[in-house]
């Protein structure tokens, strides 16, 4: 019995020898320029914003810098014979200030970077007209000791079957477009239907008095799918979880991000009162 138990000790002795041998240090270079790929954010509106398409590159997994912006890109949108050019403002940010979307048109996306082009389409679908906003205590906010509100919106969805709104808000004239905060409707339930009173955005302030807006942003689809993935990447590992994969868009040529086209509805201006909502 001790030759056995001491067989079993020179066995595992050498199991260890060997694994620690064969141990072999590989150095991966995730800094070089071949794994980098373009990043697009774009957005075409029917309002009266300037048209914006920003330009980036993805970063080193383990780098905690901005993404590198993409200069010197030939950018263009056209819809039908109408081509409009998008000029650099800044390094990474290319805009159209005399440019309107329209419903219903179908708006491609073009760029042309260092011998690689990249393209995109998107369908601009009808706007969810907000009539009113009203906002009410919302008694489930964390952390509990701020006060927060839930926006409430009015008005009349569009008959046609199929349609999908991002809802975002503003805080004393800033819009706040962290997706996070973003609340989001389908027609499924309600299709053609006047809304009274949906619930939507959840807003914290300590502010005695403060004003709200509310807009809403018809996409495609496609779009909150996109969005989907995204909140899946951004949230934390869970126990036997799967990494996530790549969050993929609607950018040709191995690119990354998603080109939108959305008509925009916005509410007036709502002001909001602490002590309408809470009690001392």
């Amino acid at each position: 019995m001790k030759s056995i138990a001491i067989r079993k000790l020179l066995a595992a002795m050498c199991a260890v020898l060997l694994l620690t041998a064969c141990e072999e240090k590989i150095d991966l270079n995730l800094d070089q320029e071949q794994f980098s790929r373009l990043v697009v954010e774009g957005w075409i509106k029917d309002n009266t914003e300037t048209q914006t398409i920003r330009l980036t590159r993805t970063a080193p997994y383990d780098s905690n810098a901005p993404c590198p912006p993409v200069t010197g890109a030939n950018v263009t949108v056209t819809a039908g014979e109408k081509v409009v050019v998008f000029y650099e403002t800044r390094p990474g940010v290319y805009q159209a200030s005399d440019f309107r979307g329209e419903p219903g048109t179908t708006y491609h996306l073009s760029i042309h970077h260092q011998n690689n082009h990249y393209t995109a389409a998107s369908t601009m679908p009808v706007a969810f007209p907000i009539d009113s906003v009203k906002a009410t205590r919302f008694h489930f906010g964390m952390p509990a000791d701020i006060p927060h509100y839930q926006l409430l919106v009015y008005g009349q969805e569009d008959p046609a079957p199929g349609q999908f709104y991002i809802f975002q808000h503003a805080k004393n004239g800033q819009w706040n477009d962290t997706m996070t905060s973003w609340s989001f409707l389908s027609d499924f339930a309600i299709n053609g239907q006047y809304l009274k009173g949906a619930p939507m955005n959840i807003i914290e302030s300590e502010s005695e008095e403060f004003t709200v807006q509310l807009r809403s942003l018809a996409v495609e689809q496609e779009y909150l799918m996109f969005i989907d993935q995204c909140f899946y990447s951004y949230m934390p590992d869970m126990f036997f979880s799967p990494p996530p994969a790549t969050v993929t868009g609607n950018i040709s040529g191995g690119a990354l991000g998603y080109f939108a086209a959305t008509s925009v509805s916005t509410s007036q201006p709502l002001v909001v009162r602490k002590r309408d909502h809470f009690t001392q």
